[in-house]
């Protein structure tokens, strides 16, 4: 490959992910389309990428590389995500309300804050991500903190006084001291088995 088509091929990447992060969910879904038609999808192009707040409903990024890719605030309700990868991938405040994760590598990713509303995501699933303080859960509650996530717990420790203060924590989650204290329950009887498997 010669050095101009070398540059004009980082020029179409560039574009097409600067045009992916639209709010403009059509020009989103044709940047997507594109992206897969090269094979860009897959390829690595979108690791790391910056596609906050990208207007991403109904996409079609099965398979796609979304390796620490940064999706803060993005609308991803009923995307395919089918089999992606999303490892370490930031999807803070996210819409992802009825996407779909399956067999999606979803270990380190940060879903604080986001909608996961109909996703299907198991407590095995959920129990290998990096933080999910303050998302909606798959079932429509806001989360307890029951899975003791890290990207959870290292902000509590600074921003709570006392992270062994059930009171405190429940507050800091959101949810009342018993739903917190039930969830807590549930850790003690479940975690070990999920981060087992």
């Amino acid at each position: 490959m010669g050095v101009v088509t070398r540059r004009q091929t980082r020029r179409r990447k560039k574009d097409l992910i600067r045009r992916l992060r639209s709010r403009d969910n059509g020009e989103a879904l044709r940047a997507a389309e594109m992206l897969r038609a090269y094979g860009w999808l897959y390829d690595g192009t979108l690791r790391g990428a910056n596609l906050a707040r990208a207007s991403l409903a109904g996409a079609d990024l099965s398979g796609a590389n979304l390796q620490k890719a940064h999706l803060p605030g993005a609308d991803l309700r009923g995307a395919d995500l089918y089999q992606a990868d999303l490892e370490d991938a930031d999807l803070f405040g996210a819409d992802l309300e009825g996407a779909t994760l399956e067999e999606a590598d979803i270990r380190g990713l940060y879903l604080a804050a986001a909608n996961l509303r109909g996703t299907g995501l198991t407590e095995a699933e959920l129990a290998r991500l990096s933080g999910l303080v303050g998302a909606t859960m798959p079932d429509g509650s806001l989360y307890d903190g029951r899975f003791n996530l890290p990207g959870d717990l290292d902000p509590a420790r600074l921003e709570v006084n006392d992270v062994d203060n059930p009171a405190a924590m429940a507050e800091w989650y959101g949810v009342s001291l018993e739903i917190y204290l039930a969830g807590q329950a549930w850790a003690r009887e479940n975690l070990p088995r999920l981060r087992s498997d």
